[in-house]
């Protein structure tokens, strides 16, 4: 056995197959899966994206909290309200970044 690919190969006993077969769960060839600066660009914002939202969603969330929180409060109802303005701003301004970088990826990559 190729003792260069066993230190590369994280390898795992299925316990579920009873023929004791070895089954790799991780191989690390040295070579990357990202070609162009467009794959990197495209791993980065299918992860950033989903995480922004959430970011969003909580923050909306809070802001609606501090909203029933400040009890009829003008002070406390304006900051809640420009809490939740900016955060619906937010998320148009995620969705025009993230149609921007399609066209972008479409034309150029």
């Amino acid at each position: 056995m190729d003792t260069k690919l066993l230190a590369q190969t994280l390898m795992i006993i299925d316990p579920e197959d009873v023929t004791g077969n070895v089954t790799p769960i991780l191989s690390i060839t040295g070579q990357s899966s990202f070609n162009t600066i467009a794959d990197v660009v495209n791993a980065v914002l299918k992860f950033l994206f989903p995480l922004a939202l959430v970011i969003a969603f909580v923050y909306i969330v809070w802001a609606g909290w501090d909203l029933v929180q400040s009890m009829g409060n003008p002070e406390g109802m304006k900051k809640a309200q420009a809490k939740i303005t900016n955060a619906v701003l937010g998320l148009i301004l995620l969705g025009i970044s993230y149609w921007m970088a399609q066209i972008v990826v479409r034309i150029f990559f």
